[in-house]
């Protein structure tokens, strides 16, 4: 250690925090006794080192006397000595002391970068790849392996020579362990189980946010959250045990090399558009598309590039992602002083996803391998992201309570405009089903009444006494309509137009009601020293169409029919004659037996708009 004294002290404190077990070798050396078998022994510790050589065992003493040195395992050679470099060749050397016979003993070598042979007791156990001191003679592999071993002495030496002509990181990337063969393919078991479980849980998830944006386009979140879950899910396949060879035993390096880094250009394009997608702004739309742009660029090189440059490029990549996540993180911020709905929350799990991101990253700048937390920690974050569906989901079922509420209540607020016996002759549900021009054809009877001499009697009234007024008498007048299966379709000022859909009965008696409760209401007026008001009714039955009229500002329904222009005519007779309810002949006629009232004719009169003259007749009683 010649170099960088606070940086390397830096990385034995990461490696104290994240190694899989205490240093438990010294100066190359390790003692095992059997009662320590119960579970594997990590290797990890100081072992021996010839850099720059591929030795066997035969060759190792000597050269170790000569240029070794000790070596921390795991870790890339190029952090333990500047000097050596990341590509290049080198040979590990560890004793293993044991005190017993054990003929089940067995080792786990996993990935180790990029291509080795092991040797125990002399004897070559194992060779992945192609180990050379050249790149001519070089060729790579990645795989993980649980050998037997023999144990026929105290001491034993194990050897493993290693050459990386391709990877960033070198040498002994992850401990290798130590025990019973069944021990080993326990543990490794249960490691591929918990792989495959963190990936089933991702692929549940990826297909479930992608379902929901299948159901609702603009959810642009759920789409990026899908595809990032997919990534990272898939990503746990290409490292630790490396599960991806019990799928696909004969995988070539190369790809699997290429997939295990697209893997992580892939979930940076994934989370940023997530985060984007859910706090857009101008300046992180700006963040964004650099990040976007870059991370394409790279996967283009990891897809079409030589191993060594997409190695030499991944350093200046992760750096570029964890500036990049640091300005995610203050607009995250921004978000929260803004009060952005759940931003505290998802700020609290993508503080957590990133802190396992610089720490995977970190890990694979310094050379542990198996520091694969971004998958495991994603189902952290999907707990987050969980609280915030079932927050927005509890937000908006309040919110369309509310909106259901205010429709209804708009729905009421409109009726009083258009009544609600419109919508049922034109077969329709809401008034938010009514379209400009509909309507309908029907045989009704007219009821038009108005209060005589009304101009005269306003002209002496404020306009707040004239409203007052008017809705005090339509306030006793129009439940009598609704009461005998009648609505009012129009309001004139001092009058109204009510439509009877049922028979002409309900109109007389309508009629004969308003005559009752006008009485009781100029005594009321009279009582509280008001002059009495007067009112004319005019009766008629006949066809008639109910529709809407307008345009695409305003519409109103309206009734359109010779009907109705008789109706008003007999109104007006009711001041000419002085009367104060007239009925035509087609309305006495129409009436039936157990509606019949009595009537006196008031001979025919000659109306507006008709050629013969029509009879007309007051009713006296029912």
């Amino acid at each position: 250690m010649k170099k960088n004294f606070l940086f390397l002290l830096f990385i034995l404190v990461f490696a104290t925090l994240f190694s899989q077990a205490k240093n438990i070798i010294q100066d190359g050396i390790i003692h095992i006794d059997n009662a320590v078998l119960e579970k594997p022994i990590v290797l990890s510790g100081q072992w021996n080192f010839v850099k720059g050589s591929l030795l066997g065992p035969k060759d190792f003493e000597a050269a170790f006397l000569k240029k070794g040195q000790p070596i921390a395992v795991p870790y890339s050679w190029y952090f333990d000595d500047f000097e050596h470099g990341i590509y290049g060749a080198g040979t590990y050397h560890l004793r293993i002391n044991c005190d017993f016979a054990y003929a089940s003993l067995a080792i786990k070598i996993p990935r180790i970068s990029d291509a080795y042979t092991a040797y125990w007791n002399g004897k070559e156990i194992a060779r992945v790849g192609s180990p050379g001191e050249t790149k001519k003679s070089h060729v790579s592999q990645w795989k993980m392996l649980i050998l037997p071993l023999e144990l026929v002495k105290k001491e034993n030496d194990l050897i493993i020579a290693v050459s990386n002509f391709n990877d960033i990181s070198s040498g002994i990337l992850s401990a290798p362990s130590i025990s019973t063969i069944q021990i080993l393919e326990r543990t490794t078991y249960r490691n591929f189980l918990g792989e495959y479980f963190v990936l089933g849980a991702l692929l549940i998830m990826a297909v479930y946010h992608f379902c929901l944006f299948l159901f609702r386009r603009e959810d642009k979140p759920s789409l990026f959250f899908a595809f990032l879950s997919l990534v990272l899910g898939f990503r746990q396949l290409f490292y630790g045990d490396m599960g991806i060879y019990e799928i696909f035993p004969h995988i070539s390096h190369i790809v699997l090399f290429k997939l295990g880094y697209l893997s992580f250009s892939f979930a940076v394009i994934g989370f940023i558009g997530f985060l984007y997608s859910i706090f857009p702004s101008k300046i992180f739309k700006i963040e964004t598309a650099i990040i976007f742009s870059f991370s394409f660029l790279y996967s283009l090189i990891i897809i079409f590039g030589p191993i060594e440059i997409i190695a030499r490029v991944l350093i200046f990549f992760q750096v570029f992602v964890v500036f990049f996540g640091i300005v995610a993180l203050i607009e995250m911020i921004k978000a929260i002083v803004h009060k952005r709905e759940s931003s505290v929350l998802f700020f609290i799990g993508v503080l957590v996803f990133f802190f396992a991101v610089v720490i995977e990253i970190f890990a694979s700048i310094v050379g542990i391998s198996d520091m694969n937390i971004v998958p495991k920690v994603l189902l952290v974050f999907m707990f987050f992201q969980s609280l915030i569906i079932a927050k927005k989901f509890r937000n908006a079922l309040v919110i369309s309570k509310r909106y259901g509420e205010n429709l209804e209540n708009l729905n009421r607020s409109l009726e009083r405009f258009i009544p609600r016996e419109v919508l049922s002759f034109l077969n329709k549900d809401s008034i938010m089903d009514i379209q400009i021009g509909e309507h309908t054809e029907l045989l009704m009877t007219i009821l038009v009444i108005d209060i005589r001499n009304f101009t005269y009697f306003s002209e002496r009234l404020s306009p707040e006494e004239n409203f007052k007024f008017l809705n005090s008498y339509l306030k006793r007048i129009a439940p009598i309509i609704r009461n005998n299966n009648g609505f009012i379709d129009k309001y004139m000022g001092d009058g109204f137009m009510a439509l009877f859909p049922d028979s002409p009965g309900c109109a007389i008696k309508t009629a004969l009601e308003i005559r009752k409760a006008m009485l009781l209401y100029n005594e009321h007026r009279s009582s509280c020293n008001y002059e009495p008001i007067a009112v004319g009714i005019g009766i008629h039955s006949g066809k008639l169409m109910l529709g809407t009229v307008g345009d695409a500002m305003r519409m109103d329904s309206t009734v359109i029919s010779d009907t109705v222009n008789v109706a008003f005519r007999i109104e007006g007779l009711t001041k000419t004659i002085g009367k104060d309810i007239l009925v035509s002949r087609c309305v006495v006629a129409e009436l039936e037996a157990e509606e019949s009232c009595r009537f006196i004719s008031c001979g025919k009169h000659k109306i507006k708009g008709k050629d013969e003259p029509i009879e007309v007749y007051e009713i006296l009683s029912s």
